[in-house]
């Protein structure tokens, strides 16, 4: 290895086990595989780093003396992905046309095309000094066009200096792209990723024993694990350890960042409430490493997801943060956020359950059993900050509230039939910062209190109380209360309004009781590590 390599390699060298999870994931020998220079979330290869030199299809560190010589070449991919998953991901995006279109951005963008320029001239170095002198010499002698490949191309083999928007192989970008973290292509995918769900570090289907998963059983998850959720008004960070029957909570922490207030307005992530997330997401990330979760899982909502400059956060949230944030839709929001939610309650496995999760920018709602099977995912375009940004008064967003009660009443013309089996009354299930919030004020707390909050209980009638008590309030007399966070005061009334609508939509299933839980899309969430 000394030999061959004559730079400071940036990867860790390959172990015998990596060497077989790579033959496994690639379904051959990886022939010439030096190293691991990426691993996933639960630490197999996701890039390896490759050999370049070939000598009759086998990897060599010095070409031989002997005349009889067959064929000598050079292997031009120095970083080589190897995740099953993130292979079948990018393949879809190459099926659905995208190299071309990322060879048209970087025809548009001149910064894009330099940098794409550097990172094919820092392949060809890296690649040219991993051979020894007297080689390097021999091939530009004896083997000219070889030595050109060696010496010239870039990432994927690419000819820099003839096509310089080359785009050939987005799965080489990438990978290059998760080695250096200097790859415009690369940066590209990974934003395309995200955006589209797929989380680039792994989760746990990545071991769901289909053709796309990775070989082997999933590692056991027995330390702390990290969860954070970048929602329209605040970042939260859950950090939790798997315990008999459940998990044992370790640290939370939430910052309010109003992502989505300008999404409501524009269709646009402000810059500065981007810049408010990223340093929320550097800032939870390392209160998540000090508990010993240095991988945190991150998903956003929907702010994130209807914005349409959204790419911006993803990068930024990877290169500035080290957090690798995707997108999840709607549907999965609520199917995690159901999940979570009946963590900890002693609901009856067969009990029918409306779970609602009123959020800054959507409100999800779930019909399911409390065993937790999903029947019906429901994803409205009402959130407590989106409704704040319409209005200021109650009169301005009465025809709002209006195109929510007739969204409801769809949603219940739906749903209704499977909350009515066994003739069992179902549970209304309220999560989030409104419901959660609703529950510390009715009770006055001082101070959060989880295990007072979740399971929670209060009438149809005390929440009306709440509505019309605090919608005459000004933001600083709500701020006042006992149980209130002064981040969530001013948006609290719109938040209501949309739970009351909720409430009243369901209430012939239900009745007048909705019960708060404290645990939600966090603990949703944890499951799919």
């Amino acid at each position: 290895m000394k030999e061959l390599i004559r730079i400071e390699t940036p990867w860790e060298p390959l172990t015998d086990e990596d060497f077989s999870i790579v033959w496994a994931q690639l379904g051959r020998r990886p022939e010439g595989a030096i190293g691991v220079a990426v691993r996933c979330r639960y630490g197999r290869p996701q890039v390896i780093a490759s050999a370049p030199l070939r000598v009759d299809g086998k990897a060599v560190t010095h070409l031989p003396t002997a005349a009889d010589v067959r064929s000598v070449s050079v292997f031009p991919t120095l970083y080589w992905l190897t995740c099953p998953m993130l292979q079948a991901a990018i393949g879809r995006l190459e099926s659905a046309g995208w190299i071309a279109r990322l060879r048209e951005e970087l025809e548009a963008d001149p910064a894009a095309a330099q940098e794409l320029d550097q990172a094919h001239r820092r392949t060809a170095r890296m690649r040219t000094a991993m051979i020894p002198e007297a080689t390097l010499e021999r091939l530009r002698r004896d083997f000219p066009g070889q030595a050109r490949v060696l010496t010239e191309s870039g990432v994927a083999g690419m000819r820099d200096r003839r096509d310089r928007f080359a785009v050939k192989c987005l799965h080489a970008h990438f990978a290059d792209y998760l080695a250096t973290g200097e790859n415009p292509v690369g940066r590209r995918v990974w934003a395309l990723l995200t955006s589209g769900g797929v989380d680039p570090r792994g989760l746990g289907p990545c071991f769901a024993r289909n053709r796309q998963s990775c070989p082997g059983s999933p590692p056991d998850l027995d330390g702390p694990q990290a969860v954070i959720d970048v929602g329209s008004n605040s970042v939260r960070l859950l950090v939790a350890r798997r315990v008999e029957g459940g998990w044992q909570r370790l640290a939370e922490e939430l910052i309010t960042t109003r992502l989505g207030a300008a999404v409501a307005e524009n269709g646009l992530l402000s810059s500065q409430a981007i810049d408010r997330t990223v340093e929320a997401l550097r800032r939870l990330a390392a209160q998540a490493a000090r508990f010993g979760a240095a991988n945190p899982l991150a998903i956003a909502t929907s702010a994130v997801r209807e914005a349409a400059n959204r790419d911006v956060l993803l990068v930024r949230a990877w290169e500035e943060a080290g957090v690798p944030l995707r997108v999840i839709s709607g549907e999965e929001e609520g199917e995690l956020s159901f999940r979570g939610a009946l963590t900890g309650l002693h609901v009856a496995e067969d009990t029918p359950v409306v779970m609602c999760d009123v959020g800054g920018g959507s409100t999800e709602l779930i019909v399911g059993e409390g065993s937790g099977r999903v029947q019906h995912v429901f994803s409205l375009p009402y959130g407590a900050v989106r409704l704040a940004a319409q209005q200021g008064q109650r009169e301005g967003v009465q025809s709002v509230l209006s195109r929510l009660r007739s969204d409801l009443g769809e949603v219940v013309r739906k749903a209704a039939p499977d909350v009515t089996f066994r003739g069992r009354e179902a549970t209304l299930l309220c999560v989030g910062g409104t419901a959660t919030t609703l529950a510390a004020l009715d009770l006055r707390l001082s101070e959060y209190e989880p295990e007072r909050i979740n399971g929670y209980a209060l009438t149809g009638e005390r929440l009306e109380d709440w509505l019309d008590r605090l919608w005459w309030m000004d933001v600083e007399e709500r701020k006042q209360l006992p149980g209130m966070p002064a981040g969530r005061a001013d948006i609290m009334p719109f938040g209501l309004a949309i739970l009351s609508a909720v409430a009243g939509a369901w209430s012939k299933w239900t009745g007048d009781r909705l019960v708060v839980s404290d645990n939600d899309l966090l603990y949703g969430a944890l499951l799919r590590l």
